[in-house]
């Protein structure tokens, strides 16, 4: 990704506080929040309106069947909905969070 896409994409994250959990598994979402598996272990997390979820380059999208009629909006971006290269999926990101 071009260095300066880089840095607007991760200070515009940075400003509306978002926080990004890496290597991270979704294993259940519940009212009370999502279970998740992280490299300390597993853990609650709580407080989020919305889940972004990124991996690698196949498409894996187990989470949408997941989400559908518990969340107002869910939209599917990334590799989750096409595998392509990681500054088009950003882009998509991007037009997605500013339609919001």
């Amino acid at each position: 990704m071009p260095s300066a896409i880089k840095y607007f994409a991760m200070k515009s994250l940075a400003d509306y506080n978002v926080k990004i959990l890496k290597n991270t598994k979704v294993i259940e979402v519940s009212k009370d929040g999502a279970l998740c598996e992280t490299p300390e272990g597993k853990k609650l997390i709580h407080g989020f309106d919305m889940v972004v979820q990124a991996i690698g380059s196949k498409s894996h999208n187990s989470l949408e069947e997941k989400l559908k009629g518990k969340v107002p909006a869910l939209f599917v971006i990334g590799d989750a909905a096409e595998p392509r290269r990681a500054v088009e999926a950003i882009e998509e990101a991007v037009a997605t969070a500013l339609a919001l």
